[in-house]
């Protein structure tokens, strides 16, 4: 009745396929890029062009990306 099409996508089976999926997200998408590239924690030019809250929250999944891969790398060894 009139509602959203349904997304048949599969969800990731294996840590690798979710890992390679946020890997993609954070090249496609520019501050998610930018906020990676950085190792100085300086982001107030981000801030004045994105605002704090996006910042902040696209940080926090970099920052969770990488810890994935830690956790990943120290499972697998």
């Amino acid at each position: 009745m009139g509602g959203e099409p349904e997304n048949k996508k599969m969800p990731a089976m294996d840590i690798n396929d979710v890992l390679s999926g946020i890997a993609e997200k954070i090249e496609r998408n520019p501050l998610l890029r930018e906020i990676s590239s950085r190792n100085n924690g300086d982001f107030s030019d981000l801030i004045e062009e994105y605002g704090g809250d996006r910042v902040l929250m696209a940080k926090q999944l970099v920052e969770s990306y990488r810890l994935l891969l830690e956790m990943n790398k120290s499972c697998s060894e």
